[in-house]
């Protein structure tokens, strides 16, 4: 499964700033999960992608309706 984290929006803030806080949350997601060991001893491993740029949002589905971000920059950070 995939998480997306966006700095910036809906309320805006300087791009820097939007920018240093998601940079911020990565390093420590990466810090939380370095000595995370599961009970048989596994280990879980996340992957980071940092991008800036437009995105597309909106609410998608009726069942479960989801906010969703779309566009290149989504695409980008994603790989």
């Amino acid at each position: 499964d995939a998480y997306m984290v966006l700095g910036g929006a809906p309320n805006v803030c300087p791009a820097a700033e939007g920018a240093e806080k998601v940079a911020k949350f990565a390093l420590a997601a990466l810090d939380a999960v370095r000595n995370f060991r599961k009970e048989d001893g596994t280990t879980v491993l996340i992957r980071v992608g940092l991008a800036s740029g437009p995105v597309v949002a909106g609410v998608i589905g009726l069942a479960m309706p989801r906010y969703d971000l779309f566009g290149d920059t989504v695409n980008f950070a994603s790989r």
